[in-house]
């Protein structure tokens, strides 16, 4: 490179300008131009910032709220029918598991040749087995059948919303040593829980040997 070339920054032009005043000149137009363009970059950031925060000061129109308000009420609705679907269906089951256990708890009792500390039962009364006695279809007891007499074990009423089927025979006896049930052979006694509201029904088997099943 020649420097000899490059003409001294003193050096006036035809207008009458040094080199150097004219750089610093455009140094200063660029940086003004920049500025402006800062402004105006800030201005459009402004003009957005108040457009949204009109919109958020407007708020919801009556449509949108009452669009909402329904869809929170239809959303409430179908859960509370599903919930209340839901305890219904607890609500037999659990009956069905409480019958379910005080029927095991009266053949229990029976295998066992467990006698009530009762003078109807106590020596020398004898235990002739276990009774499950429906009294009404929200009420039902178990008792000791001894020689002496009958003692109630248990008394249990149920709730008004789920009601109990009467059995044939009733009592059923649960009989000592094992020896069945008061059912005839062959044949099985079904205790029906039904749901009263939802009309909803669960089953307990109970067979001539004792067995006792769910349905």
């Amino acid at each position: 490179m020649n420097f000899k070339s490059c003409p001294p920054l003193t050096k006036k032009d035809s207008s009458g300008f040094t080199i150097a005043s004219k750089a610093r000149a455009g140094f200063t137009l660029r940086r003004t131009l920049l500025r402006k363009n800062l402004v105006n970059v800030q201005a459009g950031f402004t003009l957005i910032s108040k457009a949204c925060v009109t919109k958020a000061q407007k708020g919801f129109t009556i449509i949108e709220v009452l669009v909402s308000i329904t869809v929170i009420a239809l959303i409430f609705a179908l859960g509370f029918v599903n919930f209340r679907d839901f305890s219904r269906r607890q609500a037999l089951i659990g009956g069905v598991r409480q019958i379910s256990g005080e029927l095991r708890f009266a053949q229990e009792r029976a295998l066992a040749g467990q006698k009530p500390d009762d003078p109807f039962c106590n020596v020398p009364n004898r235990l002739a087995g276990y009774n499950f006695r429906v009294f009404s279809s929200t009420n039902f007891v178990v008792e000791a059948v001894c020689s002496g007499g009958v003692v109630e074990v248990k008394n249990i009423d149920f709730g008004p919303s789920i009601i109990l089927s009467t059995p044939t025979p009733n009592p059923i006896l649960f009989k000592v040593l094992g020896e069945g049930t008061n059912i005839p052979g062959g044949t099985s006694v079904t205790l029906t829980l039904t749901q009263v509201e939802s009309g909803n029904t669960l089953d307990i088997t109970i067979g001539a040997s004792g067995e006792i099943t769910q349905e």
